[in-house]
């Protein structure tokens, strides 16, 4: 059950101050058990998409980039979507094929 009164103060909250929070929830709530990959990409596409809300492809743009783009490879499909360099995805991990 939520504690509405908790929830109203949790509103009151700027944007800024509500994203804060809420990566402190999630943190504290973070077994160890999501993949490095994933939570780089994650937060790779989240900071784009707040920082550049409108920058969209729709999904036919996307398919047609990523056909020129891309060497078939998973690993070059996660960093292409991702944003992060074939040498980083290596840093947290890898990706297997």
């Amino acid at each position: 059950m939520i504690d509405n009164e908790l929830l109203q103060q949790v509103l009151r909250l700027d944007e800024a101050a509500r994203r804060e929070l809420r990566a402190a929830i999630d943190s504290s709530l973070n077994d160890g058990d999501v993949d490095p990959v994933l939570a780089s990409f994650l937060d790779v596409r989240i900071a784009h998409v707040d920082q550049n809300p409108n920058d969209r492809l729709t999904v036919d743009e996307l398919k047609k980039h990523l056909r020129e783009t891309r060497d078939g490879t998973r690993a070059s499909l996660i960093a292409e979507v991702s944003g992060l360099s074939r040498e980083r995805l290596d840093e947290v991990g890898g990706v297997d094929e």
